[in-house]
């Protein structure tokens, strides 16, 4: 494990500068050099693949991650990729991608000649403070390792005279395999019980939205005690409400950034206090308020921000600017 975490990164970042200068050493001799338990071999793409568990999710590389590779041109392949001996992916899955579109044929590798349940806790392990691979995608590949730990945990269990002979797990075994599950994929107990929850019951489209970490699994496994039906509209409202949120954000930054500006540009329509909108919005119509949507943003300052519709409903009239 020692020579792994001296070379684990993810996607192109080791550690530390030492590090860095240790492997560009070792890629500057065209040899092959084998050390304990791993070795620096040059592999063909095509013998590379993602692993099963991560290939079954049909998880997709970012395009931001892939357009900032391709705009390092061959500094993106400056430290090696992880693999096994089998071809298997653990650290370099951006990369990969890179080198097909760019129709590499070979690239560097640190290569280990370990099982593919060891590789696929390595990946967890390479990819848990990424972005690139969400606490959801995380879980639902750790689930794998449940067989083994079930096994395992039922070997403990016999060789410690407990239900000798018994092909069941005791409660309390069963929610030990659940926390090494959970520690494998970086999360709590409770946020894996959620994600299993919704691995079940949860949509394909809410699956995949959470894989590409679009949603959080909370909400996901609120919307999971409703029908697939519901789910799939909760999903179209959410993304509605995050597309309008991030427009009325940038709108309300543009209007910040003129008001703090020395000179302010005129407003064309009437100013209103607080007290007053609020009170001219209570008096609309349920049918109308019913109509309305309402987003919550991140602003620099307290403000309530109206459509000039709304803005036209409680009365509030434009007027001409002053001629320049």
């Amino acid at each position: 494990m020692a020579e792994f975490q001296e070379f684990t990164g993810t996607d192109i970042h080791l550690r530390q500068d030492s590090q860095t200068a240790y492997v560009r050493d070792i890629l500057s001799n065209s040899a092959k050099i084998t050390y304990p338990q791993c070795r620096i071999i040059p592999r063909r793409v095509s013998e590379l693949r993602p692993h099963p568990s991560y290939a079954r999710l049909g998880i997709k590389v970012p395009a931001s991650r892939l357009n900032a590779l391709l705009e390092m041109g061959e500094d993106a392949f400056l430290f090696p990729m992880i693999v096994t001996s089998s071809g298997i992916v653990i650290d370099g899955y951006a990369r990969l991608e890179v080198a097909r579109l760019q129709g590499r044929a070979i690239v560097e590798c640190i290569e280990y000649d370990i099982s593919e349940e060891e590789a696929l806790r390595r990946l967890l392990l390479c990819h848990r403070p990424s972005p690139g691979l969400p606490p959801f995608s995380r879980i639902a590949m750790a689930r794998d390792l449940s067989k083994s730990l079930r096994e395992k945990a039922l070997q403990h269990q016999q060789a410690g005279g407990k239900s000798k002979g018994s092909s069941k797990l005791t409660e309390a075994e069963k929610v030990e395999v659940r926390k090494e599950i959970a520690a494998a994929a970086g999360s709590s107990v409770g946020t894996l019980s959620h994600a299993l929850e919704v691995l079940k019951t949860g949509d394909p489209e809410i699956l995949r939205a959470l894989c590409n970490g679009e949603i959080k699994i909370d909400r996901a496994w609120r919307w999971s005690k409703e029908s697939r039906i519901c789910q799939c509209e909760n999903l179209k409202l959410y993304r509605r409400h995050r597309g309008m949120e991030r427009i009325a954000e940038k709108l309300v930054a543009r209007q910040m950034k003129k008001l703090n500006s020395k000179r302010r540009p005129a407003s064309r329509w009437k100013n209103a206090t607080l007290s007053e909108t609020v009170s001219r919005l209570g008096s609309l119509a349920p049918e109308v308020l019913g109509a309305v949507d309402v987003i919550f943003i991140k602003a620099p300052a307290s403000i309530l921000a109206l459509s000039e519709d709304i803005a036209q409903r409680l009365g509030f009239r434009e007027e001409a600017l002053p001629c320049p």
